[in-house]
């Protein structure tokens, strides 16, 4: 009997280039940037249905994400910007 994937979702937003990215095991299972569903390059902000698309793409809800990632220190950057 095998053990249940580690799956992580990692998030890029608040700042340009919004993404989300979604791993099953270390292997890429789904990843987009917002600006694909917003339609304005470069979006920022959080990447809402971009994560929202990973998780379909992946079919797996919030319950089955064991770490979530972001790709800096989204607070430090909010801060600098108020």
């Amino acid at each position: 009997m095998g053990s249940r994937p580690v799956t992580i979702l990692g998030i890029g937003g608040y700042t340009y280039d919004a993404a989300a990215c979604l791993l099953r095991d270390g292997e890429i299972v789904a990843n987009i940037e917002e600006e694909r569903f917003s339609r304005s390059k470069h979006h920022s902000g959080m990447p809402n249905k971009a994560i929202q698309t990973c998780l379909e793409m992946g079919g797996v809800g919030p319950d089955d994400i064991d770490y979530i990632s972001f790709c800096y220190k989204p607070w430090e950057r909010i801060a600098k910007r108020i």
